[in-house]
């Protein structure tokens, strides 16, 4: 049975693993619990605005590297790593990533969640508790979290993979035609590193990279076995996923600046710097105009009247 098991057919991987982790009761609690935290519409609306706001930014935060990479260049004398066009190579992702996004999108409803793909809403569940078809009722509110997920994790995945291929290219110290053949081979014909980096970029963007030393010790301490049950998991359902977003929006802050990573990267001359001061300018702009309508009661908390 196992020779004929699909991997990337996540209904038969799902209904293997039923068969041999034997669900608990406890298992078909927490599935029924962790839905009805998400069952509803304005988690859905918020998940997915989020995940489509970050898709957007995705270019603007790139040009802010692209030019904090210039003088860092010329400063360091080492070869510049993030380039203009791989702005114009992310737009264009937008138009074919959102094709891929729909078909990512559709399969998510009809298939389910893989297991990577779960885990960012179930960080405690391994198995599926119910059948096929019990899990796809009382797993829609998942289900299309996930479909949202999955549609902005398309476009992300190829506008990723567009920028690295331009990048690579770049690195190759080609020009012209060359490179625009270069940059057309690798995204018809990305290789392994490349593919696996565009995964990882999507992901970031998704809140669903892997968590931190200190935060896999938080989820260890929730998941503890405390009379043959986790009674923390009900406490603290979602650990990685929130500590991803504080993050992210750490990153784009005005203390993201106080990062002390910032001089070592700096002094190693890696991309990572300019990665980090990009973002940490098009965030603090956002927050200091923010700031500015608050001041001059454009932007208020009382409910229009």
């Amino acid at each position: 049975a196992l020779s004929k098991l699909d991997l990337n057919n996540e209904t038969q991987v799902n209904a293997f693993l039923r068969g041999v982790l034997k669900p608990k009761i406890i298992d078909k609690i927490r599935f029924l619990y962790y839905n009805s935290l998400l069952s509803g519409p304005k988690s859905w609306i918020i998940n997915f605005s989020t995940n489509i706001l970050n898709t957007a930014f995705s270019p603007i935060e790139k040009l802010s590297s692209a030019v904090v990479e210039v003088p860092k260049s010329l400063i360091t004398g080492k070869q510049r790593q993030i380039y203009f066009g791989e702005i114009a190579q992310q737009i264009f992702g937008i138009r074919q990533g959102f094709t891929e996004g729909v078909r990512l999108s559709l399969r998510a409803m009809t298939k389910g969640k893989s297991l990577e793909e779960a885990s960012k809403y179930f960080e405690t569940m391994r198995v599926q508790p119910f059948g096929v078809k019990t899990t796809a009722i009382v797993g829609a509110p998942t289900n299309i979290m996930e479909a949202g997920d999955a549609f902005a994790y398309g476009i992300n995945r190829v506008m990723a993979l567009r920028g690295l291929a331009y990048k690579t290219a770049s690195l190759e110290k080609l020009k012209g035609t060359v490179l625009a053949e270069r940059v057309i081979e690798l995204i018809n014909n990305p290789t392994e590193s490349l593919l696996k980096e565009a995964h990882n970029i999507a992901e970031y963007r998704l809140f669903r990279n892997p968590a931190g030393s200190v935060i896999k010790r938080a989820m260890r301490m929730r998941d503890a076995d405390i009379l043959g049950i986790q009674p923390l998991q009900f406490l603290f359902p979602f650990i990685r996923t929130p500590s991803n977003i504080f993050k992210y929006g750490m990153e784009r802050s005005p203390l993201g600046i106080l990062n002390p990573k910032i001089i070592k990267r700096f002094l190693a001359g890696t991309p990572e710097f300019s990665e980090q001061v990009g973002r940490w300018v098009i965030g603090s702009s956002i927050a200091a105009a923010l700031a500015i309508y608050v001041k001059d009661g454009i932007i208020t908390t009382s409910v229009p009247s």
